[in-house]
């Protein structure tokens, strides 16, 4: 039986009871609808470039694999994302990828422009952005996160 409680962190972020071992937290961020000014110049840039190729090239498809490689770069930003954090981890959802890290896999966490980073090691590094893992927030309750 599950109990859907809003908590205080936001209204989007809904706190499930998971049996008897502990909570579940989770959210879901749309960054083409939350950044619709970056939405409409990335589509934009998108479509020159492949009418570029198409005209370039001369061959319709080279400019629709150009349309297509370049969505497919910024799937994170044209695809929302499902947030889970339990007792044993943390998980991302984007369309038909699940990722899912214990949490002793993690040493440090810190914010950054776009939510928390968890990070694999025990200071910020270059390369979190390759090992740990980025939660992000909505951009309207980025403040609230914060402690």
């Amino acid at each position: 039986m599950t109990d859907n409680n809003k908590t205080d962190l936001a209204p989007e972020v809904t706190e499930t009871e998971i049996g008897n071992e502990g909570k579940l937290l989770r959210w879901r961020v749309f960054p083409f609808v939350e950044y619709p000014v970056r939405s409409v110049v990335a589509v934009i840039i998108i479509f020159i470039g492949g009418v570029l190729v198409h005209n370039i090239s001369g061959y319709w498809y080279l400019g629709l694999g150009a349309v297509l490689l370049l969505v497919a770069s910024l799937y994170k930003h044209f695809l929302p994302t499902d947030y889970y954090l339990d007792d044993e981890g943390a998980e991302t959802r984007i369309l038909f990828t699940k990722r899912r890290r214990p949490w002793d896999n993690f040493h440090s966490y810190y914010y950054d422009q776009f939510g928390i980073m968890l990070s694999t090691f025990a200071y910020p590094s270059r390369l979190d952005s390759f090992r740990g893992m980025g939660l992000r927030s909505q951009k309207k309750r980025r403040t609230r996160l914060l402690p």
